[in-house]
């Protein structure tokens, strides 16, 4: 009895001598920047691109690699290609802004982007309606995704085999192709649960062909029929869609000034001028906080 009394006595004395464990106290440094200028045409400086693009041009105007023309290719069904064409030539001569929407100045030589916007029957892939309905005919949606990949992938391949200019490829794809072929989520042995977003996919796969490319939604032109979908105003969306388009051509951006090069993407990525910049910035911030690692 007094044996196995000892015994604890010994195991609670051990116990009481064991030094507490210590954990490393989080640290986290944060650093407020100015937003930095931006250069565009001639060393003209701003810090908003929806000023500095219409009052002095991209940063390349004026300089030989300074592309005169952007010719864009489509791959799509018949009509959604031609409601995206007409949306392309409207956005090119300019849309008229709001309140809270800059205008957007245009794709135009003496204007904008100060270059012409070209499309031609001879850059496009369509896509039949036998090739869609084919598509979403099929009842399994990992099967479904991976026939659209080998589609695109098809057309993109023919597309760039041709004998004529092409800067970029817009994929217009009609809202019920879209939504039934947008995502797949299936079960993989050996990886467990797989989930695939067909924009990430394509971009990866398009990867091997030299124009850039940007996924369309037909319903973004507004030349459809109504839907629950609701849309930006028409001078954001020419925005973002002629702003990627040209980006890598003109170097429409500029180089952000007085900043390393680290943070320089981050910086100008998330503008304080609006409230999505703002929310952009502090789930950036949440993100980085949890895991300690950027968005890139």
């Amino acid at each position: 009895m007094e044996t196995g009394t000892n015994s604890k006595r010994i195991l609670t004395s051990m116990a009481t001598r064991l030094a507490a464990l210590k954990l490393a106290c989080p640290y986290i440094a944060t650093e407020w920047f100015d937003e930095p200028e931006l250069l565009f045409a001639g060393g003209s400086r701003h810090v908003d691109p929806k000023v500095g693009v219409p009052l002095y041009g991209p940063r390349s105007f004026g300089e030989p690699r300074h592309k005169r023309e952007l010719h864009v290719g489509f791959i799509g069904t018949s009509e959604a290609v031609e409601h995206a064409r007409m949306f392309y030539e409207r956005c090119a001569a300019g849309v008229a802004g709001t309140g809270e929407d800059a205008p957007f100045p245009g794709c135009k030589e003496d204007r904008g982007y100060r270059c012409e916007l070209r499309t031609d029957d001879r850059i496009v892939e369509l896509i039949t309606r036998q090739e869609s309905n084919e598509l979403l005919g099929i009842k399994n949606s990992r099967k479904r995704f991976e026939t659209i990949l080998m589609l695109l992938h098809a057309k993109m391949r023919l597309l760039t085999q041709r004998d004529h200019p092409l800067d970029y490829v817009s994929v217009v794809l009609a809202e019920d192709v879209y939504r039934k072929c947008r995502v797949a989520n299936y079960t993989e042995k050996g990886m467990g649960l797989v989930h695939r977003d067909l924009r990430l996919a394509f971009k990866a796969l398009a990867m091997q062909f030299h124009p850039p490319t940007q996924m369309l939604l037909e319903t973004t032109t507004g030349l459809t029929p109504p839907t629950r979908r609701k849309l930006d105003h028409q001078s954001r969306i020419a925005w973002n869609l002629l702003r990627r388009s040209t980006s890598r051509l003109t170097a429409c951006r500029g180089a952000p000034l007085a900043l390393r090069p680290a943070v320089a993407s981050s910086a100008s990525a998330f503008s304080a001028r609006s409230e999505k910049g703002r929310r952009y910035g502090r789930a950036w911030s949440r993100h980085s906080m949890k895991t300690g690692r950027a968005w890139c």
